[in-house]
């Protein structure tokens, strides 16, 4: 396969992501939006998934501070093929794609908010990081047999609380969040509106004087009082 039908290839690709993406919102702006909390058990979880979650934070922090260096540094708007190569341990492909969406989302609000004066440089470094974003169900994160599934952590965690989600409902991204007593995960639900439905109705005619007569046929005889 040569560089022209590569780049087709990847454009063609772009272009079915963004059509579902619209579509997804357009589908999500009709819908209830609910966030649920589900908690992580700590003394349940392992040396191996303490350690996980640790390092995974850690090197969510470092290489979203690396890929807003780089922005910095650059002359061009973001340069995803730098981005690509620095070395990465813990985090997934979508776990370094919400990073990015996040930082491109970080600067379009400073723009916003700046209007014409905004600088690139108005976006900060962090020194701690509490929450990370699984943008995904199903792929970065999912539940399975009413335990959780975190995208490249081998074992399953021990969670509660999770009875509380109707899985008929849509499941979208969900929040990490470290807290002081435990990891817990905000998930993010999409509900159905239930749509209001009208069973009957009448209509009122008003024009014959001291009657009002429903469309029904029925007729409502009144009488005025005048003030004294």
């Amino acid at each position: 396969m040569n560089n022209k039908d590569k780049e087709e290839k990847r454009l063609a690709k772009n272009k079915r992501i963004a059509e579902t993406q619209k579509a997804t919102k357009e589908r999500r702006s009709q819908m209830d939006v609910k966030c649920y909390d589900i908690k992580l058990i700590k003394n349940k979880m392992s040396s191996y998934q303490r350690n996980y979650l640790k390092n995974l934070f850690r090197e969510w922090k470092q290489y979203r501070n690396t890929c807003l260096a780089l922005w910095l540094k650059s002359s061009d708007k973001i340069i995803l093929k730098s981005w690509k190569e620095l070395p990465i341990e813990y985090l997934s492909s979508q776990m370094k794609q919400s990073i990015h969406q996040q930082l491109i989302e970080d600067a379009k609000n400073i723009k916003k908010k700046k209007d014409k004066w905004w600088k690139i440089w108005m976006l900060r470094f962090i020194d701690e990081l509490r929450t990370i974003n699984l943008k995904q169900y199903w792929n970065t994160y999912k539940f399975k047999d009413w335990k959780l599934k975190i995208q490249w952590i081998k074992t399953l965690f021990h969670i509660k609380w999770l009875e509380q989600i109707d899985f008929n409902w849509e499941i979208a991204n969900a929040y990490l969040m470290n807290l002081p007593d435990s990891y817990h995960l905000k998930v993010v639900n999409y509900i159905q509106l239930k749509k209001k439905t009208i069973e009957w109705a009448i209509g009122i005619d008003t024009w014959i004087k001291n009657t009002l007569t429903l469309s029904n046929g029925q007729q409502i005889k009144f009488e005025t009082i005048k003030e004294t």
